[in-house]
């Protein structure tokens, strides 16, 4: 039992690290390969600062993080709401959607419910892949912006698209299995009714 426990709190770890801090270095990680001589806002003398590094990670990563879920995933898992219930969805505000969607975890929280098992590492890794292609594209809009002679935007770029594609295909498997499983049970129409 102790193993199990000690396991579940490593896929904790693993899901906070996937959403708060590794996006961050996606970020470092494509800005530094655009300048001409790679990563030298990192290094202090010729080596790259390990202090700088987890600094600028551990700021950046949750800024990405942040501005995603503050108004970029609020716009993608709507439209993945509306093309898969639009009739359930169309007339609801957003604050009536977020409210619906976080009592609904709260709920599967409340029961113990096994769904979480598979919604909370799939959720963080579609987070993570999110907050990778915007941290990507976030760092070659900086470098495009202030240095003209950045380099290897497109294959960068092609990552960060990637990235973003797999998030999306992702995302929206994810939530028609969310939505198969909230319709079956009746409890996005009896949260209709509350509203």
């Amino acid at each position: 039992m102790d193993s199990l426990k000690w396991l579940q709190g490593i896929q904790k770890l693993i899901t906070f690290l996937l959403r708060y801090i590794v996006a961050g270095g996606s970020a470092i990680l494509a800005f530094g390969l655009t300048q001409k001589d790679s990563f030298s806002f990192m290094r202090s003398g010729t080596e790259i600062s390990p202090v700088l590094l987890l600094l600028f990670v551990s700021v950046i990563g949750p800024a990405i993080y942040a501005i995603h879920r503050a108004f970029l995933h609020v716009i993608i898992i709507r439209s993945i709401e509306f093309f898969l219930r639009p009739k359930n969805i169309g007339d609801l505000s957003l604050r009536k959607f977020d409210l619906i969607l976080s009592e609904q975890l709260e709920r599967w929280r409340a029961a113990s419910d096994d769904w979480l098992t598979t919604y909370e590492p799939w959720a963080a890794q579609i987070h993570f892949l999110y907050c990778s292609a915007w941290g990507i594209g976030f760092a070659l809009a900086f470098a495009w912006k202030f240095n003209p002679s950045a380099k290897n935007i497109t294959p960068i770029l092609l990552v960060g698209a990637f990235l973003l594609f797999a998030a999306l295909i992702s995302d929206v498997r994810l939530t028609r299995l969310q939505t198969e499983r909230t319709d079956s049970a009746g409890a996005f129409v009896s949260y209709r009714k509350k509203i």
